[in-house]
């Protein structure tokens, strides 16, 4: 075997923590949600046709425990869902 075909394809050190965080049901369409544009709570919940509301609440702070989304607020009432952009390098 030659160098180049022993080296894995990816570094799984570094994607591993990301794969075991978003392989829940709900983690993917959330991010696809908010890859698009920041959302509210309340949004994104319409645009997930069958999540329900703790789903989506935990689903959101287990996220955002990773730092793989984050959250500010808008206004005194609103807050807004955004994701983060990571690169692997």
């Amino acid at each position: 075997m030659n160098e180049k075909t022993d080296k894995p394809l990816i570094d799984i050190g570094k994607t591993r923590p990301v794969l075991e965080n978003i392989t829940n049901k709900w983690s993917i369409l959330i991010l696809t949600v908010l890859c698009t544009q920041p959302s509210r709570f309340n949004e994104i919940r319409r645009r997930l046709e069958g999540i329900t509301h703790k789903a989506l609440a935990d689903a959101l702070k287990r996220l955002e425990r990773n730092g793989l989304v984050n959250r500010k607020s808008a206004t005194n009432f609103a807050t807004v869902w955004n994701a983060q952009h990571h690169t692997f390098s």
